[in-house]
């Protein structure tokens, strides 16, 4: 398969902690990849070091076909657009004169470039603006401008939707959806919040403890969140003692009130049966899907990590 960026056993080490142990990430051109992880998982060391910002301690990674040593030889970090942590801007200045000092900086010069940009990312109406007066959203919308500065084949973006309200979301959402499918970027972007990265991914990396847990396309991710019958019961235990005996084994109990079963889902109604049967009451039943956020949740570990 052809991959525009992979990692082969990518390690950054700190003493005696990996921050990053063994990462074997695969993105193809076109990507919106997903890296998702609770807040010091590695996400953020690992996207520095695919950005050129750090080096890894061990292993190493292919982009555009390049080693890590050829792409640092041949000048190839500037195909990446990068937003690690927070856009650095100056808050006296507006939109237009932070991404000038930028483009001056990449060797442009063209005015029509920068308003070009500003209104790529929904700011062409207050480029004039100082950016101190600007939501966490216009700012996050502005540091993708300026991550697309000479026009990057790749947009590395760490957590750009955090802290932002509904609204700061929704629009985030729609210029990553953009630049995907109207202007061809491929996207890699973190978070730690896999209901909206849902809405936008075309594939996912899911890290803990610096480890990859798994790679997930939507449908495969869709498949792990599982159907499950949900039962409100008074006495669990001889509920579980009953399921037990009619050969259902695949359950948990959630809470004191509480069971999921996850299986034998189409004989629902043969389940609550022989419950009443065996005079065990049943408050009320139904089948749902589990949740992508507890699915995560499970993933990394659950109460255990958090």
């Amino acid at each position: 398969m052809d991959y525009i960026l992979t990692t082969d056993s990518l390690t950054k080490q700190y003493k005696n902690v990996k921050a990053v142990d063994s990462v074997n990430l695969h993105v193809k051109k076109g990507d919106i990849y997903g890296f998702i992880g609770r807040n010091g998982a590695g996400k953020t060391t690992t996207l520095k070091i695919l950005s050129g910002l750090s080096h890894a301690t061990s292993g190493d990674f292919c982009i555009f076909g390049m080693n890590s040593s050829l792409m640092r030889s041949r000048n190839m970090f500037s195909k990446i657009g990068i937003l690690i942590e927070e856009p650095g801007l100056y808050g006296d200045m507006s939109a237009y004169d932070n991404l000038k000092m930028k483009c001056l900086c990449s060797g442009i010069k063209d005015k029509e470039y920068i308003s070009k940009l500003l209104y790529m990312v929904g700011l062409g109406n207050v480029g004039k603006r100082h950016t101190k007066t600007y939501s966490m959203g216009m700012k996050q919308r502005l540091g993708i401008a300026m991550a697309l500065v000479g026009n990057p084949e790749i947009l590395i973006l760490d957590e750009p939707i955090n802290g932002l309200d509904p609204q700061g979301i929704a629009e985030i959402r729609k210029t990553l959806l953009y630049l995907n499918r109207e202007q061809g970027k491929t996207i890699i972007i973190s978070s730690h919040i896999l209901e909206e990265l849902s809405k936008i991914a075309t594939h996912y990396g899911i890290i803990n403890n610096g480890r990859l847990v798994a790679e997930l396309t939507p449908d495969e991710l869709s498949a792990k969140c599982e159907s499950r019958i949900v039962i409100k019961i008074y006495d669990v235990n001889s509920a579980a003692r009953l399921l037990h005996s009619i050969n259902i084994h695949k359950f948990n109990i959630a809470d004191q009130n509480t069971i999921h079963i996850y299986e034998h889902i189409e004989d629902s109604s043969q389940i609550n049966m022989a419950l009443c049967k065996a005079d065990v009451f049943v408050s009320s039943l139904w089948i749902e899907q589990a949740g992508l956020e507890e699915f995560f949740f499970n993933m990394t570990g659950g109460a255990d990590n958090a």
